[in-house]
């Protein structure tokens, strides 16, 4: 029950530091300097352990990890809440709000297919990033990682579902929900299929290293 509770807090954290960097992302006014702020949510993340869905999903293995999922996904979404109410109702926060609200109807206008197709490529580039941090030596190369992989999902405007509700908090648009699920279920496709593509890929090298 204890670690539960931690994962849960944790994941809470995690969705509203994710929303954080949508905030950042709508002030910024540029759309390469958005998408380099939006990679403090990640990096935070990483650095200190927190429970991310996309994030979390290519490495879930045991019956354990996938349990823990559905926990980790409600604390992602009721930190992004949070966090996008609080940011909509701070002060001189009105452009960001009708910034927000543009980018959500957007989303809303647009196909599911569409939706589910760049979610998938999302987690592709989530994966990377976090695999990234976890497998290279130094700093600078962990770091590059994360600005890579975050950015550029962000560039290409890929869907990825802890910041769509994030942007829905801050445009206070509980219609969005629909397209969160669609995006929740490509980032899982796509986050399983990387990591397994991945995972089979090192297997290989191994093997022919091996019988050299």
């Amino acid at each position: 029950m204890k670690l539960f509770s931690r994962i849960f807090l944790s994941s809470i954290l995690a969705g509203g530091v994710i929303t954080l960097g949508c905030a950042a992302n709508l002030m910024s006014g540029n759309k390469i300097a958005g998408s380099l702020f939006f990679t403090i949510g990640l990096f935070f993340i990483c650095s200190f352990n927190w429970h991310l869905f996309t994030g979390r999903l290519p490495y879930s293995v045991t019956k354990s990890d996938w349990m823990s999922l559905p926990l980790i996904w409600v604390g992602n979404c009721i930190g992004s809440i949070l966090f996008g109410l609080l940011i909509s109702f701070a002060k001189d926060s009105s452009g960001v709000v009708d910034t927000a609200k543009s980018l959500v109807e957007n989303k809303m206008n647009t196909n599911l297919l569409e939706i589910f197709a760049s979610a998938i490529c999302c987690n592709f580039l989530i994966y990377l990033a976090v695999e990234g941090y976890k497998t290279r030596d130094t700093d600078l190369g962990k770091h590059l990682s994360l600005i890579f992989g975050v950015s550029v999902f962000v560039l290409c405007g890929f869907e990825h579902c802890i910041a769509d509700i994030g942007y829905a908090a801050v445009a206070k648009e509980p219609k969005m929900i629909l397209v969160v699920l669609v995006a929740t279920a490509g980032n899982l496709v796509g986050g399983r299929l990387i990591a397994g593509i991945h995972n089979l890929v090192k297997y290989k090298r191994i093997v022919t290293t091996k019988s050299i």
